[in-house]
């Protein structure tokens, strides 16, 4: 149903905001390992994607590297392959340098995701205070959120696994 956590636009595969800054940050990691195509990106993917219930698709990979390509990020050597040939993706120096930005970037939310969970912890634990505070999530929720916070002395479960 429309409006649950976990439903209706962006709750599938590849969908959400916020996954497009994810994959063009795991496409410059992964290429700062070693150069890859295309395909070998999509399978290496899912060792460094925050978020894995919202692994994008191929297409969007392909997307991304092009985007990527017209920033001056990636560059390209054609090789040999099956059916033709392949494009072999490989960082530049300003890609390292977005990766860097990317780096700092998530670096600073996680920090503010940190003081957003302990701030949380102190509104549970004072929930008489809070009267607007649900008691328990959805278990959807629970599945979707990052991290599992179990109050002291009540049955509030919110996020995680």
């Amino acid at each position: 149903m429309a409006g649950e956590h976990g439903t209706g636009r962006g709750a599938q595969r590849g969908g959400g905001r916020g996954v497009v800054r994810y994959v063009e940050a795991c496409l410059l990691l992964l290429l700062a390992e070693r150069p890859a195509h295309g395909h070998h990106l999509n399978e290496r993917l899912p060792d460094v994607f925050p978020v894995p219930e919202r692994m994008p698709d191929v297409s969007t990979i392909y997307r991304s590297l092009a985007d990527l390509e017209g920033q001056g990020a990636v560059s390209f050597k054609w090789t040999a392959g099956d059916g033709g040939g392949r494009k072999v993706y490989e960082l530049t120096v300003v890609g390292r340098d977005l990766l860097a930005f990317w780096t700092a970037r998530f670096q600073e939310e996680q920090a503010g995701l940190v003081r957003f969970v302990e701030h949380f912890g102190r509104v549970v634990e004072g929930a008489e205070e809070a009267p607007n505070l649900p008691r328990r999530t959805s278990d959807t929720a629970c599945r979707t959120a990052v991290g599992c916070v179990t109050a002291k002395g009540s049955n509030t479960r919110i996020g995680g696994t």
